[in-house]
């Protein structure tokens, strides 16, 4: 869907992606300026949605870009070997903010996504997020020593 954004330099690439991380990290979805965008991105307008199509589709992309991003570091990183639960966490915890210090302007455009309220693209965010937790939660009990508990 994104091919054609996917084809031009690394460093394009990044001037886009950063101008919107930027945008949308200071604004709600509604009040993000595209104008801005492609400003701070030096390049038109219609080259941006020639790229995304919609607004929605480049917020939509930056949060599977960020998404991804903190995903697979985070699965590069955690011991899955490790079976106590509350030390598998740590571990996550760990990691998490090592991350947001690494990416910290990724990390403020997701803080910013949990609170957004636009209808045009929460459900798309909910269904996301569900489909994540879904995974995560999948590998983060894998393996976890159940008789490290007490009973009941």
């Amino acid at each position: 869907m994104y091919q054609a954004f996917m084809n031009l330099t690394e460093e394009k690439r990044q001037a886009i992606i950063n101008a919107a991380l930027k945008e949308f990290s200071i604004n709600h979805y509604a009040t993000a300026s595209t104008n801005r965008i492609v400003s701070n991105a030096s390049i038109s307008k219609g080259i941006l949605f020639h790229y995304f199509g919609s607004k929605k589709n480049l917020y939509l992309f930056l949060y599977d870009y960020t998404t991804t991003i903190f995903s697979e570091a985070l699965n590069r990183q955690i011991d899955l070997a490790e079976p106590d639960i509350f030390k598998r966490y740590e571990q996550i915890m760990k990691i998490k903010v090592d991350l947001t210090k690494q990416y910290h302007a990724l990390f403020d455009f997701l803080k910013k996504t949990y609170a957004e309220t636009s209808s045009e693209v929460r459900d798309e965010l909910n269904h996301y997020n569900a489909t994540i937790q879904k995974s995560s939660y999948a590998m983060v009990f894998e393996g976890i020593d159940t008789g490290l508990f007490h009973k009941n």
